[in-house]
């Protein structure tokens, strides 16, 4: 819990009677690698702060294939907010990549705790506008650079998550075909990368 509150206090502050109300409607939750926090087709009724491990979220495109969308590391949150606010059927899976522990809240919870909690719906909108600002940058610059930066940034980037991560799921993450992908990491000639 103490990993939340440390969170939670990077965007927003709470009295001691908050942290003990959102305590009270928090719940431990460890996934088995390859179990889903979110499938497709159902609708998102939880939010979780991943503490350990690493989670995925994917979609099949229109030929079958599995596409990931993003990565879910420590300190960062899996949800389908689209699918959580508007009660809609998700897109998207949501899938341990590794064995993950996460703290997860219920949608009601959620509800009391806007109701109870002084600043959690400020709070809970500065998490939002930080994490969206993140991967919009991160997309954007993506988008800008050529198969070799991206996979050499992204590796520097997301140390952990690259050794918890199968490379074919890194590769459809970059844009590119997982051939490519083993063909850029044999010609990556950086120590940093002498290992993999």
């Amino acid at each position: 819990m103490k990993q939340l509150f440390e969170y939670l206090g990077q965007f927003g502050a709470f009295s001691q009677r908050d942290k003990e109300l959102i305590g009270q409607h928090c719940k431990p939750l460890h996934l088995k690698k390859g179990c889903n926090f979110l499938e497709a087709d159902k609708r998102c009724t939880r939010i979780g702060l991943v503490t350990k491990g690493v989670l995925r979220a994917f979609f099949f495109n229109d030929e079958g294939k599995d596409i990931t969308k993003y990565f879910i590391g420590p300190e960062q949150f899996a949800t389908d907010l689209r699918s959580l606010n508007e009660g809609i059927l998700s897109e998207t899976y949501i899938q341990a990549e590794s064995d993950s522990e996460l703290i997860v809240i219920s949608q009601s919870s959620l509800k009391v705790l806007a109701e109870e909690v002084d600043n959690w719906e400020t709070t809970v909108k500065n998490i939002i506008e930080s994490r969206l600002l993140a991967k919009v940058a991160q997309k954007t610059a993506m988008l800008n650079q050529d198969a070799t930066t991206r996979y050499t940034n992204f590796v520097k980037e997301n140390p952990d998550i690259f050794q918890q991560v199968p490379l074919g799921h890194i590769a459809t993450y970059l844009g590119i075909t997982q051939h490519s992908l083993s063909r850029i990491r044999k010609s990556v000639s950086d120590p940093l990368f002498a290992n993999w």
